[in-house]
């Protein structure tokens, strides 16, 4: 990142999109750890979480699945909150299952 202009110094907004049900525990302490280690004051994180409820094609190769995903990342010093994409869907007069459980994470600015 550092080569590629990165300043760790300044405040990013990280999006960690339809990534995490498929990293095991390990893989996903490992990346919050780097995110933490790399975020500035100010840094905000923008992440998807399936939560258990996620059956069919949506759940070929899940590894892992969060129902409260602000409490995972809170261990990593993030305050989040979570919204389900039907509630989002729904906001903007679109239909999504309500069946499917997932959210959308995004956090505070980091302190």
């Amino acid at each position: 990142l550092a080569a590629a202009g990165f300043e760790r110094g300044r405040p990013t907004v990280w999006l960690v999109e339809g990534v995490i049900v498929y990293l095991t525990d390990a893989q996903i302490a490992g990346l919050n750890d780097n995110l933490a280690s790399l975020s500035a004051t100010g840094s905000r994180l923008v992440a998807t979480f399936m939560g258990e409820g996620v059956s069919g094609m949506f759940s070929a190769g899940m590894i892992s699945r969060f129902d409260d995903a602000p409490a995972l990342l809170a261990r990593y010093g993030w305050r989040a909150h979570q919204q389900y994409y039907a509630d989002i869907a729904r906001e903007y007069g679109r239909e999504y299952p309500d069946d499917y459980t997932v959210y959308l994470v995004c956090t505070e600015p980091r302190a």
